[in-house]
């Protein structure tokens, strides 16, 4: 049991974006307390009764996860209120 109130790491999460996934194992646990953390960092709660589901799991999030870029540019040019055209290329 943590004793940090969840407040101080969900603060850390959301200052940071940084969605943090909760997965919850069993049945003896309070998924009240993983469902808002999970969701309000901007992920999500996930729960596997069992062991056995946790592969599947952890394969559904990795598949979901891997569609997902976050692409950041910082521009060199003055800030003169003109449009400047970046080009992205990409592979698939």
């Amino acid at each position: 049991m943590s004793k940090v109130d969840l407040e101080v790491p969900l603060m850390r999460a959301l200052v940071s974006s940084i969605p943090v996934y909760t997965i919850g194992l069993g049945t003896k646990m309070d998924e009240g307390v993983l469902r808002t953390f999970g969701t309000t960092s901007g992920a999500a709660y996930l729960s596997a009764p069992t062991t056995d589901q946790l592969t599947e799991l952890y394969d559904k999030l990795g598949q979901q996860l891997a569609g997902q870029y976050a692409i950041r540019y910082t521009s060199r040019s003055p800030s003169d209120g003109n449009i400047r055209n970046v080009k992205l290329d990409y592979v698939v």
